[in-house]
C-alpha cells in the first residue's frame, strides 16, 4: 500500500477529511386515493359533501357510504330530494351534521344514526314523517359496556313541517345533551305524558319550539326540569289565556306568544313571573281588544316589546307594564325597543313608561290615531324624539277629527299645530258632567209624550168643554140653593 493512500485512510478515520453525503433515493410518487363514489353524484368541498337538489330517489348504499370512512368530510346535506325511506347509515363515520330536510321523507330505520357518534346537528324538517319508533334516536350497542352509546354531542335537532301526532316514549333518551328541538308545524293538538315525558328527557334544552302544533294548553309540570330554557315560541296555536305553565320556565329571556286566540289581558299572568324575561312578541293576535292595568307588570329585565299588528287592539291602558316593588312603588321596565305599529289605538300614552329617553328603536306607525288636545305631546315631543333616533312618523296618521283626517304627526309638528278638544269632547270626557246631561235628556223625553197629549186636547177644545160643563152644573146647583 503505497503511503498516500495510508495518510488518506488516517485522514479520513480522524475526521479531517469531510464525508460524502449519501446519496438520496427518492421515494417513488404515491398515487392519491380516487374520490368516494359519492362525489361523483354530489358536490365534495372541504368537509361538506352537497347532495342537495340533485333529484335523488333514494339514499345511498353502504358501500357508497363507506367511501366517506377515510374522508375528512363531517356534514351531509340531502336535502330538496325524493327520499321517502333512510335506511341505517354505516359504517362508522366522521360526520357531525346530517341534513336530509324537504326530501319527501316518509320512514327513518331503526337505529338509523347509530354509526354517526359525533352528530351534533340533525335537520328531519319538512318531511312527510308521521311516527318513528324511539329506537331511531339510539346509539350504538357496546357490549364490553353493556350499555346503548348516547350522542354526547348531539346540540340541535329539527322535526318541524312534518306529520307528527305524537312523540314515542323515550324519544330523546340518548341525547340529553339536546340544547334545540324544533317541533314546529306538526299537528300534535294535546301534550299528553307521553310527549311530555320525552321532552323533560331534555334538562340542558335552551330552546323549544312548538309553533303551529294546534296546541290550546300546556300541561303542569312540562317545564319544570327546563331551568336552563331561554327561548320558547308557542305562536301560532289556539290559546285563549296565557298557560300558568310558563311560570315554570324561570329562565326564559326570550317569549313569542304571536298568532293565538287571546281576547283580554285584563290582569297579571304567568308571564309577570318572567323576571329574567328580554323579549316579548304579543302581534297578530286577531282577537285581542285590551292589555288592562299591570298585565304586563313585573317584567324588570325587558328591553323589547313587540305588540303589533293586532286589528282589534283598542285598549292598552297606561299602567299596562306596571308593578309595584317590595316598597310599594310603581315600575317599569327600561325599554330599548317598543313596536306598537298596525294596531287599532288611538294615542300612544306619555305615561306608558317612565324612560323615554332609554327607548332607541320604535314603531307606532299604522294607528287610528285621535289628533285631540290629549295628543299634544305627541306632536310636540314624541315625533321629534322619533325621528332624533333615526325613525319617522310620516305613516303616524291622524284618524280624527275630519279635519285632521289623513294628516301625519309629522305634518303636525312641522306646522306647529296645536291640537283642541271641542266642546262635545270635552263633555264626554267629564263622567259627572256626562251623567247630568244624560238625567235632563231622560227627563225631557219622559215628559215629552204627556205635553204632546195636553197640547192634542187643548188644540180640539177638549178643556173648553170641560170648562162649560163645569159652568153649567154651577149654574143649577146656584138655583136648587135659591129655591131651598
Amino acid at each position: 500500500m503505497t503511503l498516500k493512500i495510508l495518510v488518506y485512510i488516517y485522514l479520513k478515520r480522524n475526521s479531517l477529511i469531510p464525508l460524502e453525503p449519501p446519496a438520496t433515493v427518492e421515494p417513488p410518487p404515491t398515487e392519491e386515493p380516487p374520490p368516494p363514489v359519492l362525489c361523483t353524484v354530489c358536490e365534495c368541498t372541504d368537509k361538506v359533501v352537497d347532495c342537495s337538489s340533485r333529484g335523488l330517489k333514494g339514499s345511498f348504499s353502504q358501500e357508497e357510504w363507506a367511501g366517506l370512512k377515510s374522508t375528512k368530510f363531517t356534514e351531509i346535506n340531502l336535502s330538496g330530494n325524493f327520499i321517502e325511506f333512510l335506511p341505517q347509515i354505516q359504517p362508522e363515520l366522521p360526520i357531525e351534521v346530517f341534513n336530509i330536510s324537504n326530501s319527501r321523507l316518509e320512514r327513518v330505520d331503526d337505529r338509523c344514526f347509530k354509526f354517526l357518534p359525533n352528530l351534533t346537528t340533525l335537520d328531519l324538517s319538512k318531511n312527510k314523517i308521521i311516527t318513528f319508533d324511539k329506537g331511531v334516536f339510539q346509539g350504538l350497542l357496546v357490549p364490553e359496556l353493556a350499555k346503548i352509546r348516547s350522542f354526547s354531542k348531539m346540540r340541535y335537532l329539527s322535526l318541524a313541517h312534518n306529520e307528527l301526532h305524537t312523540l314515542p316514549k323515550d324519544a330523546f333518551m340518548f341525547m340529553q345533551e339536546l340544547t334545540f328541538l324544533d317541533l314546529s308545524w306538526n299537528p300534535l293538538g294535546l301534550i299528553d305524558q307521553v310527549v311530555m315525558g320525552a321532552l323533560t328527557d331534555l334538562p340542558l334544552l335552551k330552546e323549544l319550539r312548538l309553533s303551529g302544533c294546534e296546541l290550546e294548553s300546556l300541561p303542569a309540570g312540562l317545564l319544570r326540569r327546563q331551568r336552563r330554557l331561554q327561548r320558547l315560541d308557542i305562536s301560532n296555536n289556539m290559546f285563549t289565556t296565557v298557560p300558568d305553565v310558563l311560570a315554570e320556565a324561570i329562565n326564559l329571556v326570550y317569549l313569542n306568544f304571536n298568532r293565538n286566540l287571546i281576547t283580554n289581558l285584563s290582569e297579571k299572568t304567568s308571564i309577570s313571573k318572567l323576571t329574567k324575561l328580554k323579549e316579548l312578541h304579543m302581534c297578530r293576535n286577531t282577537k285581542l281588544q285590551s292589555i288592562g292595568p299591570g298585565a304586563l307588570g313585573g317584567l324588570e329585565s325587558l328591553v323589547t316589546l313587540w305588540i303589533c299588528n293586532n286589528p282589534r287592539l283598542s285598549v292598552l291602558h297606561e299602567d299596562f307594564l306596571t308593578w309595584l316593588d317590595e316598597h310599594n312603588k310603581e315600575r317599569r321596565p327600561l325599554l330599548k325597543e317598543l313596536y306598537l305599529h298596525n294596531n287599532n289605538l288611538t294615542e300612544i300614552d306619555p305615561d306608558f313608561l317612565f324612560r323615554w329617553d332609554q327607548l332607541q328603536l320604535m314603531d307606532f306607525s299604522d294607528n287610528p290615531y285621535e289628533c285631540d288636545c290629549d295628543g299634544q305631546w305627541m306632536v310636540d315631543v314624541l315625533v321629534p324624539f322619533i325621528v332624533n333616533n333615526g325613525g319617522s312618523a310620516a305613516d303616524m296618521i291622524c284618524n280624527r277629527p275630519l279635519e285632521l283626517r289623513g294628516l301625519s304627526f309629522a305634518q303636525l309638528h312641522q306646522s306647529e299645530r296645536t291640537l283642541k278638544c271641542d266642546e262635545a269632547e270635552s263633555i264626554t270626557a267629564s263622567p259627572p258632567n256626562t251623567a247630568i246631561i244624560l238625567g235632563v235628556m231622560i227627563g225631557v223625553f219622559a215628559t215629552f209624550p204627556i205635553v204632546l197629549v195636553i197640547v192634542l186636547l187643548w188644540k180640539r177644545g177638549y178643556f173648553a168643554k170641560c170648562r162649560r160643563k163645569m159652568n153649567s152644573e154651577k149654574t143649577d146647583s146656584d138655583e136648587e140653593t135659591d129655591a131651598f
